[in-house]
């Protein structure tokens, strides 16, 4: 079986790949891998996603919420993942509250034993004298002026991954990747939307597609209000169609982008 092969069987069993070994000049015969073509394999199988890559599907999904995830070393090559989080809407200091929110949520707390934290992640920040126009098209893709980061900073979000076996399931638990993509999706939506999260818990209780519910909640509010319905009637339409009260303020906060 070659390398190619033996790739995308790991791919298809869903085998999690630690390296690709090659040789260049052994000691007994000298023998030399194509080590051009072993680089190619590496960028082919990345694009399939072979490798721990969290941007893809995570971001299509909150983008229709309104909510834009940006990572910026992508695809990445460590086992280090960069990554900024923005709510429609947002200038540079709203976004650095919003990550921050983020943080504090799945941060190392000293006071509790280290193994109540399913996940922990940590920040960093990115001042403008030491990033500057490194950091232009990313804040493009978040919708935030670039002027606003002249003599500011960036809060970075940081997720290292610490196990060789990222995709390995564990007692009938998801893998790391896709339990850690759950987790940061749910924190995610509710510190952009805190509305939202007594749709969530209900949904969770029924054992139901929590995001979906949340995805169609908030085009239904932003529907009405484009038809020019009130707050109250849009109130008593979401608890007749919902069964879910949500006051004033709440229904401001789904319709405010």
């Amino acid at each position: 079986m070659n390398q190619e092969q033996a790739l995308q069987t790991c791919l298809e069993e869903h085998t999690p790949v630690i390296c690709l070994v090659s040789v260049l000049g052994s000691t007994e015969e000298g023998a030399v891998d194509h080590i051009h073509e072993i680089v190619g394999l590496q960028s082919k199988f990345k694009e399939k996603e072979l490798n721990l890559k969290l941007s893809k599907d995570l971001a299509s999904e909150l983008e229709r919420l309104g909510i834009k995830l940006r990572v910026l070393n992508d695809p990445p090559d460590t086992n280090i993942i960069c990554f900024i989080a923005n709510k429609e809407g947002y200038n540079l200091k709203e976004m650095n509250k919003f990550n921050e929110d983020i943080y504090n949520e799945l941060k190392f707390n000293p006071e509790e034993a280290i193994q109540s934290h399913d996940f922990i992640i940590s920040c960093t920040t990115f001042p403008y004298d030491k990033y500057g126009n490194s950091m232009k098209e990313h804040l493009e893709q978040l919708k935030v002026p670039f002027n606003q980061f002249e003599d500011s900073e960036i809060m970075i979000l940081r997720c290292t991954n610490m196990s060789p076996w990222p995709a390995l399931r564990r007692g009938g638990k998801p893998d790391y990747i896709t339990e850690f993509y759950h987790a940061l999706k749910k924190i995610i939506v509710v510190n952009a939307y805190s509305s939202l999260s007594k749709l969530i818990k209900k949904q969770e209780d029924k054992r139901e597609d929590w995001f979906q519910a949340c995805v169609y909640l908030l085009n239904r509010v932003k529907e009405k209000r484009k038809k020019g319905f009130g707050l109250e009637e849009i109130s008593n339409s979401i608890k007749s169609e919902f069964e879910l009260e949500l006051n004033e303020e709440e229904l401001k906060e789904l319709s405010s982008n």
